[in-house]
């Protein structure tokens, strides 16, 4: 089976659309990350098959359950889950952010060569980062644990918004501790196909 086809039967597996162009887009990109890793070592998966399910699958198992406009991914490394979700949400605005240069310029070339249109690339720890509007989304792929999570991007989430942290099993996530302002409102278990182990998303939002 060729990697579009695989690409397109994976997103119609999750529910999502699946346009010839989008799987295009995303398979050029998977081509990309497989020919700059090579020589800049962004991730240690190095398997095209692989990437498509740990990779592509994986950021994309999160697209229904973003809300609104405004998404900050934080500590994107090699543009993920941002730049699958971009791809998927052309009409939404999305900040990577990532302190690692050589990560931070994959995303820029990516962008350039994909013609996306609505990714800002941003080399710069979350910690020193300031931007000139919060998010209604902010997400992250395995980032830090959840209350470090919390602690360092809670100031840069709108006041209904939600942040979004991507982890392993469910049943292994602790809750907050209670005198933080912001709870875990739903851990929603995430099927990624072609991937047997077990992922989930833990949604946070501030507590009422």
């Amino acid at each position: 089976m060729d990697y579009q086809l695989r690409i397109k039967n994976g997103l119609l597996a999750m529910g999502l659309q699946a346009t010839d162009d989008l799987c295009e887009k995303l398979h050029l990109f998977i081509n990309l990350l497989q020919k700059w890793n090579q020589a800049f070592n962004l991730t240690a998966i190095k398997d095209p098959d692989d990437m498509l399910s740990l990779h592509l699958f994986d950021s994309l198992a999160i697209a229904k359950l973003i809300h609104d406009n405004t998404i900050l991914d934080v500590g994107t490394g090699a543009g993920l889950p941002g730049i699958p979700l971009a791809l998927y949400y052309p009409d939404k605005q999305f900040v990577l952010l990532d302190s690692n240069s050589k990560k931070t310029r994959f995303i820029t070339q990516v962008v350039h060569e994909l013609n996306i249109n609505n990714i800002e690339v941003v080399k710069e720890r979350i910690e020193a980062y300031n931007p000139r509007h919060d998010f209604a989304n902010i997400v992250s792929r395995a980032f830090t644990s959840l209350e470090k999570f919390v602690e360092l991007t809670s100031r840069l989430c709108s006041h209904n918004g939600q942040i979004l942290a991507m982890k392993a099993d469910a049943a292994q996530q602790p809750a907050l501790q209670t005198n933080m302002d912001w709870q875990i409102a739903e851990i929603v278990a995430l099927q990624i196909p072609e991937l047997a182990a077990k992922r989930c998303a833990v949604i946070i939002k501030k507590a009422m």
